[in-house]
């Protein structure tokens, strides 16, 4: 597995996307994806906790509880650290 895979994995968000959503809806393996594919999904996702009537969004802003929004503060560090090393 490639040390970019294994890194995104490590983000709780990114690795949901990709596993539960994108994987299966592509019949592909997480390693079929390019580097380039795997860094412009973390950006989308990343952006998707910014855009407002968004859940990312309404979590990391503390619409439902306190819970979900250390939940979403946690995962947007996650998501800015594989980028800050990728992108």
């Amino acid at each position: 597995m490639r040390k970019i895979v294994r890194d995104l994995l490590k983000c709780d968000e990114l690795a949901h996307v990709f596993i539960n959503n994108l994987c299966v809806d592509d019949g592909k393996d997480i390693n079929d994806y390019t580097d380039e594919e795997l860094i412009a999904e973390a950006k989308y996702q990343l952006g998707m906790y910014y855009e407002t009537d968004t859940r990312n969004n309404d979590m990391l802003i503390g619409e439902y509880t306190d819970e979900e929004q250390r939940i979403a503060q946690r995962e947007v560090k996650q998501i800015k650290r594989f980028l800050s090393k990728y992108a």
